[in-house]
């Protein structure tokens, strides 16, 4: 997809984004100031931008997507739905289109608008070069309805391979995941995090840009649309995905074992609390156990949370019982910080005797001193 990082032209509107890529003027010689930049607006009316909408609603809806809502989301964060230059003519200037009668749009945060090499379109694809990106992506993006139609895919695409993503095998449980990342759930929070990371480039350790504020400026853009158009516009009848079930470290379904002097609590992570312990190599003396109250049977994706100190273990290893088998997942938990990691999808009964446990026994030395972080559990039903 991508062969590199993601500047999209997003960073031109009201978004807190200008750190991540000073985007340069039409005219190359000229660079217009943050000021000027937060007054840029796509010239699409709200018709317009509803057509566009519904390209998108009828595009998706064809590979299975019952949430274009999100979809749309990254377009209108990326141009404000313009796909032809015509519509956004500060931008600078891509390939002839024959739908646009001129160039599609060009991204302007690569530099000069001489070098073409911007991303094109309403997703704004980039592989490089104007020509590039055509020879990898194809000149169907040149269309509203092509570039829709790879932009969805590339979605996914992010989806399953992004780091924070929700560790998705297949497009079928990557779009799955993706139909339950409505607004007011995690998941959602948690789609516009990839967003952020992995189609924008902004990664949370970046120096260069604002992850949070790259996130919520995608968030904002979602919002914006849901609120223009409506939910019965973007969901119809359909009702919401089940809520994900979250077990945090404080709650009733939490427990602790071992010797109390073992444990260790502080004030960060999920909810602004977690308990840690000392690895103890194959001894098994501390451990969680965290029992859900599901809302009925299914498949489950079981998702840990690493906050962001006192949780090193390198190996990390998770039981989850469920239907009366024991399955295992290893982590090496010094790798996150302040993120959900997924730990696969699992077939549950919800008769209340499933649960994750996990113990002090990773196979660690305890002179390594590394320790074992306790927060909350995920279980998200698809």
């Amino acid at each position: 997809m991508h062969t590199k990082i993601h500047r999209s032209i997003s960073v031109l509107f009201l978004s807190g984004l200008a750190a991540c890529g000073v985007p340069q003027a039409e005219d190359a010689t000229a660079t217009p100031s943050l000021d000027e930049l937060g007054q840029i607006q796509s010239s699409l009316t709200p018709a317009q931008q509803r057509s566009r909408c519904d390209a998108i609603k009828s595009v998706t809806a064809a590979k299975g997507i019952t949430n274009p809502l999100v979809y749309a989301g990254v377009a209108f964060q990326e141009t404000r739905l313009a796909h032809c230059w015509s519509e956004a003519t500060w931008a600078c200037q891509g390939p002839f289109s024959a739908e646009c009668g001129g160039p599609v749009i060009s991204g302007a945060g690569d530099g000069p608008c001489s070098l073409r090499q911007g991303g094109l379109g309403m997703y704004q694809f980039d592989a490089g070069t104007h020509a590039q990106t055509l020879a990898m992506h194809g000149a169907g993006i040149l269309t509203s309805r092509g570039n829709i139609d790879k932009g969805a895919d590339f979605i996914i695409y992010k989806v399953r391979n992004c780091p924070n993503g929700p560790g998705a095998t297949s497009d079928a449980a990557a779009i799955a995941w993706i139909n339950s990342a409505r607004p007011g759930t995690l998941n959602f929070d948690r789609f516009m995090a990839i967003m952020a990371w992995c189609y924008n480039g902004c990664a949370p350790a970046s120096t260069s840009c604002d992850h949070t504020k790259t996130k919520q400026a995608y968030i904002n853009s979602t919002n914006t649309l849901l609120t223009t158009f409506g939910s019965s516009y973007w969901f119809g009848g359909s009702p919401p995905p089940t809520s994900p079930v979250i077990v945090d470290d404080q709650s009733a379904g939490c427990t602790r074992s071992g010797p109390a002097a073992g444990w260790v609590e502080a004030a960060i992570g999920h909810a602004g609390h977690m308990w840690s312990t000392t690895v103890n190599g194959a001894v098994k003396s501390n451990f969680a156990t965290w029992k859900p109250t599901l809302p009925g049977a299914g498949t489950y994706d079981v998702s840990v949370y690493i906050p962001n100190n006192y949780a090193t273990s390198q190996a990390a290893k998770y039981r989850i019982r469920h239907q009366g088998v024991d399955d295992f997942a290893t982590v090496n938990q010094n790798n996150f910080n302040n993120v959900w990691v997924p730990l696969g999808a699992y077939a549950f009964s919800g008769d209340g005797s499933e649960f994750v446990e996990l113990a002090d026994n990773t196979g660690e030395a305890a002179s390594t001193a590394r320790k074992v972080g306790v927060d909350a559990v995920q279980f998200a039903k698809r």
